[in-house]
């Protein structure tokens, strides 16, 4: 594998400052003790920053490009930005959402420092394929690392590296014969699109005739990868098969999902209930939202509701109540409160309105809360039995870890007439599949897909059509699977 780039001292004249703490280099002549803290907490240091290899510390650089394990390239913008166009908004990017940059002094002059997301040896691998040096070989590496320079390379625009580590990852697959679905998993866990697509057609290509989950139900990195990715592969599968050609991928395998900020909907702040079960002239503690709003509470009622109050308070310089801060906006903090308070008292009638409960209940741990939404989850559940509905269900029970739930909803899938296609593929693609893993998922199209197997396919001829019928019990009960039922 390519190795880390070695660190090398800091220059004789650098000094790291950082307001009130000492030069974090144990090289540099500063001496300025600390100042004290008002609070009379020790002085917190900062990570120590160290220099990444030659020539990536030379002293006419006008950069600083920062590692996420806190190495310091010292780079040229005229280079980078001919290469990559994407890395000149780094500096842009990082400007916005820290409305400064970070300035450190080098060999004299003042230069802009921009935190990266990628590790320094994934830096080092790209920069010195940019930089006029020796490029790093390639015979070295591993797949892990090969995807990270990918992705980077992707991010940054670097057309030549991505090609060639896409190029790579490939050639590894065709000359060690690595495991087709592993390949695959592996390049929808690393997020390597291409690739992903690569293999779906290899694996088409190796099935002379696709007979559906069966054939793929379980492989060891079944837990490494979504149902949404799962299921989206045998789609695939199954549609080049009835059409007895190679058609080409979907689009993405891999759906990444960008997980924002959870935010309660405005919408459903009528179902909770009043403030005044909270906000009274008792309290002994203010939880503060986000957006600094303040809401009095009960120091004793959210200690006993949520472990998570238990580490949160704190005391305002300007104020002698105690204090504390959550990272919610403010619907989300009235959401927040009223399960603490009031968890039994809620009227949870639909399954968004549960949902939305259900996110902050399990952040913050409030198993009463927890407690009775799952009480009444199946009764929801059991009102909206379409087909989309349902799988969103079964979805959902497998999201919050409850397997009783899990195998009785599989069951009125199963039971449901109107979810088998005539094609085999019979469940709808909803977002939620991209939020579960695999094996759960699996388990309940192969009983959906055995269901189906005495339903002639009139797009299918001769010998390759599905012949065998299992009896109703074997092939449509998840109590014969491994989907866990209580």
């Amino acid at each position: 594998m390519h190795q880390p780039a070695t660190i090398h001292g800091v220059p004789d004249d650098e000094c790291y400052s950082f307001g009130n703490s000492t030069c974090t280099s144990p090289d540099s002549p500063c001496s300025r003790p600390p100042s004290p803290n008002p609070n009379g907490a020790p002085p917190s240091h900062p990570p120590r920053h160290r220099y990444a290899e030659p020539p990536f510390n030379r002293v006419d650089a006008d950069v600083i490009l920062t590692s996420s394990d806190n190495i310091d390239f010292f780079l040229h913008t005229a280079v980078f930005e001919l290469a990559s166009p994407a890395l000149k908004q780094v500096a842009l990017r990082n400007l916005q959402i820290n409305s400064v940059a970070e300035v450190k002094r080098y060999h004299g002059q003042e230069l802009p420092v921009y935190q990266v997301s990628e590790d320094s040896a994934t830096l080092d691998y790209i920069l010195r394929h940019l930089y006029p040096t020796e490029a790093p070989k390639m015979d070295d590496l591993d797949f892990d690392f090969a995807a990270n320079v990918f992705a980077a390379a992707q991010k940054y625009e670097i057309g030549f590296i991505k090609e060639a580590m896409f190029n790579w990852l490939l050639g590894k697959f065709y000359t060690n014969g690595l495991n087709m679905m592993g390949t695959f998993a592996l390049s929808c866990q690393k997020g390597i699109e291409p690739v992903a697509r690569e293999i779906a057609k290899e694996i088409r290509c190796n099935i002379a005739d696709f007979r559906g989950i069966s054939e793929f139900l379980d492989f060891e990195w079944m837990d490494d990868i979504t149902a949404g990715q799962y299921y989206r592969l045998i789609c695939y599968l199954e549609n080049s098969s009835l059409s007895n050609t190679l058609s080409p991928p979907p689009p993405t395998f891999i759906h990444e999902r960008r997980h924002a900020p959870f935010i309660f909907p405005e919408a459903l702040l009528p179902k909770l209930p009043a403030s005044d079960l909270y906000n009274d002239s008792q309290h002994d503690i203010v939880v503060e939202s986000r957006e600094g709003v303040s809401h009095r509470a009960h120091r004793v009622v959210l200690t006993k509701a949520s472990p998570k109050f238990k580490h949160l308070e704190r005391v305002f310089p300007y104020a002698h109540i105690p204090s504390t801060k959550v990272h919610e906006e403010d619907n989300t903090t009235k959401a927040l409160l009223a399960l603490c308070y009031s968890s039994f008292e809620l009227k949870i009638d639909d399954l968004e309105f549960l949902h939305n409960l259900m996110q902050i209940a399990r952040k913050y741990e409030i198993t009463n809360a927890i407690e009775r939404m799952r009480g009444v989850f199946l009764t929801l559940a059991e009102k909206r039995r379409g087909p989309i509905d349902l799988v969103r269900s079964f979805c959902r029970a497998v999201m919050y870890g409850w397997d009783q739930e899990t195998g009785i909803i599989a069951n009125w899938i199963i039971e449901a007439e109107d979810l088998i296609h005539i094609q085999g593929i019979p469940l709808p693609v909803i977002p939620e599949m991209d939020e579960i893993p695999a094996r759960k998922f699996a388990k309940l199209l192969r009983h959906l897909y055995l269901k189906g197997l005495g339903r002639p396919d009139p797009r299918r001829q001769g010998p390759s059509s599905h012949a065998v019928v299992p009896t109703r019990r074997s092939a449509g009960s998840v109590e014969d699977s491994e989907i866990p039922r209580k």
